[in-house]
């Protein structure tokens, strides 16, 4: 792997306090009804489901609810991160981040198996592939280069 690229598999981690209300649930099922999924939709249902004192926090309780729903949830900081290499996740546990001196262990932790595979379908459907039980594998690159291998149990 070289300098820039990231490495990501499936990952999740426990729910912020916005997200632990339903809101994220809320979300998903607006979106999944047609709502649509811009930002702007999404702060939208935020606003209703979990009313929140100022612009900011909505703003970050939007960015939580969008990184969960159409990013890379708990792993979109690391692959933001300059100077991160690759980011790890081997199923339930923590997520391990290269940054140029080997790996390193992160608090952040993967949760469920389900949570987890919806990240790395999400993920993978961001290349215009599929990752389900009849395809239960992929090795892909994302929109920005960072590349995603996958494979289900």
């Amino acid at each position: 792997m070289t300098s820039g690229e990231h490495e990501a598999g499936a990952a999740t981690s426990a729910p912020a306090a916005v997200l632990a209300d339903g809101v994220l649930e809320g979300v998903r099922r607006a979106v999944g009804a047609g709502g649509s999924a811009d930002p702007a939709a999404i702060a939208a249902v935020v606003g209703q489901l979990a009313p929140v004192q100022g612009s900011a926090t909505l703003l970050h309780a939007t960015r939580q609810v969008e990184a969960e729903i159409i990013g890379a949830g708990p792993l979109e900081p690391f692959l933001r991160e300059p100077g991160v290499t690759d980011v790890l996740v081997n199923g339930p546990g923590p997520v391990w981040v290269d940054r140029g001196h080997g790996l390193q262990r992160t608090e952040t932790v993967v949760g469920d198996e389900m949570t987890l595979r919806r990240l790395a379908q999400r993920l993978v459907a961001a290349t215009g592939r599929r990752l389900d039980d009849a395809a239960p594998h992929a090795d892909a690159r994302l929109p920005g280069g960072i590349r995603v291998h996958a494979v289900l149990p």
